[in-house]
């Protein structure tokens, strides 16, 4: 099974192949800046940051600082990701393998309280 941290990142990458689709056709494939996370919860979140920046997002409107302040806690999912990269007008489909959540994850002790669980957000 992925890592949390794989799943995220195929999303970026899946972000940037939609890129030529948002940005019209382009002659070559964007630079993708690497950015380090800073927390031990903020992976997704420099997933996103990278994409932006490939696409051309100013750095200082996807910093993940800036991104930060988008997401209620520092429990970052899924969902919250798709609403991000949606803000910066980045159309894309989002593809999962399981409607709802997961209940293969129910275990995971990863939310702080039950306002942190991706059914409260959607």
């Amino acid at each position: 099974m992925a890592t949390h941290a794989s799943r995220l990142f195929s999303l970026a990458k899946f972000a940037l192949a939609a890129a030529p689709l948002a940005l019209g056709a382009m002659r070559k494939r964007p630079r993708i800046p690497h950015v380090l996370q800073s927390h031990n919860w903020d992976c997704g979140l420099a997933c996103v940051e990278m994409a932006m920046r490939a696409l051309g997002v100013a750095p200082h409107e996807c910093s993940l600082r800036t991104l930060r302040t988008r997401v209620p806690s520092t429990s970052v999912w899924t969902v919250d990701l798709v609403h991000i990269i949606c803000s910066f007008g980045i159309k894309f489909r989002f593809l999962t393998t399981t409607i709802g959540v997961n209940p293969a994850y129910k275990n995971e002790v990863c939310a702080s309280g039950p306002g942190d669980l991706p059914e409260t957000r959607t």
